[in-house]
């Protein structure tokens, strides 16, 4: 694979990551809208079916971000394994600070790792999306709505 196929599928592979990101969003937000409206008064068995709709969105979701994160990790030992670049570019890994932050460190004189944000960034991703969901989990079937303000 040439160092210019590796690029346009590093670019289309973060592509998939935002339109993956959005539909979560997407996903999160409208659940939160239906919840605050209209779920939080249903019945146990409709909050069951709405929840496992959810449920079913972040699976999808998940599924398809765990092939993207194979591929993006795919993509980043092609890229070492070339034996020179034209670019100039060491690494294809995603840096784990931004570059005025390293280089603020650097010009004080800390060195830091900075190109494992590939790992970082999936590790970051599951754990928000985990704690998203028990949010979810808790606000749809354990927080007391009329309790509070409803």
């Amino acid at each position: 694979m040439t160092e210019a196929e590796i690029l346009q599928l590093s670019f289309s592979a973060n592509e998939a990551v935002t339109n993956l990101f959005s539909t979560f969003f997407a996903i999160v937000s409208a659940y939160l809208a239906g919840l605050y409206f209209f779920i939080h008064k249903a019945p146990t068995t409709m909050k069951l079916i709405a929840f496992l709709l959810l449920t079913i969105g972040f699976v999808f979701i998940g599924q398809a971000m765990s092939g993207i994160e194979l591929r993006i990790l795919g993509l980043v030992k092609a890229w070492g394994d070339l034996e020179q670049t034209t670019t100039g570019i060491p690494q294809l890994n995603n840096p784990s600070l931004p570059i005025p932050v390293r280089d603020v460190l650097a010009a004080n004189g800390m060195q830091v790792a900075v190109y494992d944000g590939n790992r970082l960034g999936i590790y970051v991703g599951w754990v928000l999306s985990l704690l998203v969901y028990l949010a979810l989990f808790y606000a749809t079937f354990i927080y007391n709505w009329r309790k509070n303000g409803d």
